[in-house]
């Protein structure tokens, strides 16, 4: 997949094409409610691409240059204010200020890797392990989910920046039970 398709729903009328990098996966999010924002890959390797939409098309774009590998998962706050990506190699979630803000000002933006608009707050896990990101439901919560069964939930401070704090994480692919005598007969 190399295009982005952009409906209207009443009347199934195509509003938009967006170019992307070759997506396997399909990766794209839109936002549920609040201002329509719509994140998919960009044209470049560990690129994406936000869309503020209007009702008659796209009003706002700008491209992301989010990491250095592949981005392997992206997620939107439902009102689309923040953004969370995660890379291929060694997950680094990263996260976007103020989408709505930043849209508002107008234009295309195109900040390098370590521009403070960019990284915001970060939190890394295991190389070479596929990950996936979501919004919790708490205020300020990330859940990121491993191939290994690793489930973490983190905090982040978007005033303060840095490091997420990691609030829990489990396995759900370890078995409590090991090592433990059933009492059930066969």
């Amino acid at each position: 997949m190399k295009m982005i398709y952009v409906y209207d729903l009443k009347d199934q009328r195509l509003l938009q094409q967006i170019d992307t990098a070759p997506n396997r996966k399909g990766l794209c999010e839109i936002s549920p409610s609040g201002r329509m924002v719509l994140v998919c890959l960009g044209w470049g390797t560990g690129e994406v691409r936000v869309e503020v939409l209007e009702h008659y098309g796209i009003r706002m774009s700008w491209l992301i240059k989010a990491h250095v590998s592949d981005v392997a998962c992206v997620a939107l706050l439902n009102d689309g204010r923040l953004l969370a990506t995660a890379s291929t190699k060694g997950t680094l979630v990263r996260g976007v200020q103020d989408i709505a803000r930043k849209a508002a000002s107008g234009g295309i933006v195109l900040p390098n890797n370590r521009s403070p608009e960019w990284l915001v707050v970060r939190f890394r896990v295991p190389k070479d392990i596929q990950h996936i990101v979501a919004f919790g439901h708490q205020k300020n919560t990330v859940h990121v989910i491993g191939t290994n069964g690793r489930f973490y939930i983190c905090k982040f401070d978007l005033k303060a920046g840095g490091e997420m704090t990691q609030m829990e994480c489990h396995n759900f692919l370890r078995s409590d039970f090991a090592g433990q005598s059933s009492n059930l007969s066969t």
